[in-house]
């Protein structure tokens, strides 16, 4: 995580006091059309606010990286395709590429050696929701569990 999202979770702060959704491992030919269609969802529920990008090597070291102002097309071109996707992503194993939308959201994607990889997303519980559905009508099935029992897993620190 960067500094921001980091002692936004630790505090439980939004939204980190919601849900995330996590795909589990996806092929490379639904993992992009997965974070696009997320992305999208996103964009139309929270266009209006601020966005900030960063390594988040929670899962590996848990080192807390710096936050990059981001823009939203800047996003949406991460996700556009499969190559992309790839660009965007850390090469070291266990780091995701990181989005928050300050109070909002907090997006994240891991792509493996293999192209494959999976998403999460962390936001409140009418948001989550929403997404699910948006999930669902690509015929993908994620997790939900509390967002602090997601991160507290996961962090390698």
């Amino acid at each position: 995580m960067d500094r921001i999202a980091d002692a936004r979770w630790r505090d439980h702060e939004p939204p980190f006091d919601g849900l995330t959704l996590a795909t589990g491992t996806l092929p490379s030919s639904q993992l992009s059309t997965v974070a696009a269609r997320l992305v999208a969802f996103l964009r139309n529920a929270f266009g209006d606010i601020s966005l900030q990008t960063a390594e988040d090597w929670l899962e590996h070291d848990g080192f807390v990286s710096e936050p990059e102002a981001a823009e939203w097309g800047e996003l949406e071109d991460a996700v556009a395709r499969e190559g992309s996707l790839r660009e965007w992503s850390p090469e070291d194993a266990d780091v995701r590429r990181a989005w928050l939308g300050t109070g909002s959201f907090y997006l994240r994607w891991h792509v493996d050696d293999d192209g494959g990889g999976d998403v999460d997303l962390t936001a409140a519980r009418d948001v989550v929701q929403a997404a699910l559905s948006t999930l669902r009508a690509l015929t993908i099935e994620p997790e939900i569990e509390p967002a602090d029992e997601f991160f507290s897993r996961r962090w390698n620190g």
